[in-house]
C-alpha cells in the first residue's frame, strides 16, 4: 500500500480513503499526455479509447473513478468511460475504455480534449 505523507483526518466511513486526480490531454490518434497528476506514474493508450493509468503505488481497493471531459463548445467525442481492468492491489494499475455516446464502438477521444480523472483509493485493509 501507499507509503507516502498524505494529508490525514478526511471524514469518511471508508478507511485511509486517498484521491488521485489527473489531467490528461489528447492529442493526435488519441495519444495521452498527463498534464498533471501528483501520485500517478503515466497513462499509455493501449489501443483505440483503451488507456492504462500506472498509480506510483499498490492501494487495498479502487472506491471510485469519475472521468470527465473537456471538449470545447463541441460534444466530446467518446464521452462513455467504462472500467476495464482493475489491478490497483497488485501492480497499481487500472484500464478504462473510451466508447462513444451509443456505447456501441470503443472510440479515441478527439485531438484536444482534455480528461479529468479522480480516482478514489483505499489504503487500508480494515
Amino acid at each position: 500500500m501507499a507509503n507516502r505523507r498524505l494529508n490525514q483526518f478526511r471524514y469518511s466511513a471508508e478507511a485511509a480513503v486517498v484521491d488521485l486526480y489527473a489531467v490528461i490531454t489528447i492529442g493526435a490518434s488519441g495519444a495521452p499526455t498527463l498534464t498533471r497528476g501528483k501520485n500517478i506514474t503515466s497513462v499509455t493508450r493501449d489501443s483505440a479509447g483503451q488507456y492504462t493509468i500506472v498509480c506510483n503505488d499498490v492501494y487495498n481497493q479502487l472506491i471510485g473513478m469519475d472521468v470527465m471531459f473537456f471538449a470545447g463548445t463541441s460534444a466530446a467525442a467518446a464521452p462513455m468511460v467504462v472500467l476495464e481492468a482493475n489491478t490497483i492491489t497488485t501492480n497499481g494499475t487500472i484500464t478504462i475504455q473510451c466508447r462513444a455516446i451509443d456505447n456501441s464502438t470503443a472510440t479515441d477521444p478527439a485531438s484536444g480534449e482534455i480528461m479529468y480523472l479522480h480516482l478514489a483509493l483505499r489504503n487500508s485493509s480494515i
